[in-house]
């Protein structure tokens, strides 16, 4: 119960050491209470793309991304998987991004496109 009213400072001094450590225990702590979780979701997802090696990981990674983007503009796009299954995120991921490496944005992005662009010439 205690761990619910520590002031927010304390949770990011916390899990400024936590991230020094391991990814996995901050991912822990989210599941503690809605009190930790919206404090650490923002550092959580500072540099999200550090941290997905495996394929499947980084098209889940931009798929919560793209549906960020506003309905209007998902449209737009016409993106395959968006468009069937619009889920609005929990929270507004892009704007806790403070770190990224355009380079690895770009080869997750591909790995979301051959994944997306398979599925999308099978359905035709």
């Amino acid at each position: 119960m205690a761990a619910a009213i520590f002031p927010v400072l304390c949770l990011k001094n916390i899990f400024h050491h936590l991230s020094e450590l391991d990814h996995q225990s901050q991912r822990t702590c989210v599941m503690l209470n809605r009190h930790w979780c919206s404090n650490l979701t923002s550092e959580l997802w500072r540099n999200p793309f550090d941290f997905f090696l495996e394929d499947e990981k980084k098209v889940k990674l931009i798929d919560i991304y793209l549906k960020c983007l506003p309905r209007d503009v998902q449209k737009r796009l016409n993106l395959p998987m968006i468009n069937k299954n619009y889920n609005k995120t929990a929270f507004n991921y892009p704007s806790f991004l403070h770190e990224f490496d355009p380079e690895l944005i770009l080869d997750f992005i591909r790995k979301w496109e051959n994944k997306n662009m398979k599925f999308k010439k099978s359905t035709k």
